[in-house]
């Protein structure tokens, strides 16, 4: 749990952040009018947003890393079953498996992801899609390099990975997954 003191000092952060931007675009508080006073309501209402949406990602990530709902609830001071409702999400959709035969991995979570994304690729299988503490694969006929990076920002790192020549699976905050077919990067070098 927070402290107070660590508690209080996120708090100050969040109000700075909102304030510096202030400054940064529109110039001194003291010397604000109407609508300094709208960019900044604008401006708190956009990390409110960005607050919460950070607080669901890191409530399934934190599941993912294996925390139960009652852990959750008590980190934000409610019951395990209103945790539950308010952040449940629902079974995020899986990308088409195609011809192949579809494998379900049960129990995978974020302590042993890697692993098994590594051999699962190895044994023919390319990732498609995931559920809670699950991943589903596809087989081929070729290994596969399966892997999870963390990814806080969205775009750029998607289409940096795509010109090393991955294909974006999905993503799961805080991590993006992707795939590309065993030996592509020799191949590419070559």
């Amino acid at each position: 749990m927070l402290s107070p003191r660590e508690e209080q000092e996120l708090r100050n952060r969040t109000a700075d952040l909102v304030l510096g931007w202030h400054l940064e675009q529109r110039g001194a508080l003291e010397s604000a009018d109407a609508a300094g006073y709208r960019s900044l309501v604008e401006a708190a209402a956009v990390v409110a947003d960005e607050s919460e949406t950070s607080l669901r990602n890191w409530v399934s990530a934190a599941r993912r890393a294996g925390l139960s709902w009652e852990e959750i609830g008590t980190c934000l001071g409610v019951t395990r079953q209103a945790a539950q409702k308010r952040f449940a999400p629902p079974e995020p959709a899986v990308a088409a498996a195609g011809l192949g035969e579809r494998i379900v991995r049960n129990g995978v979570l974020a302590f042993n992801e890697v692993e098994v994304l590594q051999v699962e690729g190895l044994l023919g299988r390319r990732v498609v899609g995931a559920g809670w503490a699950k991943l589903y694969f596809e087989q081929t006929d070729q290994p596969w390099e399966n892997v999870r990076v963390v990814s806080l920002r969205r775009g750029k790192p998607i289409a940096e990975m795509e010109a090393e020549g991955w294909s974006h699976v999905f993503s799961w905050y805080p991590y993006t997954y992707y795939t590309r077919p065993l030996g592509h990067a020799a191949t590419s070098d070559a």
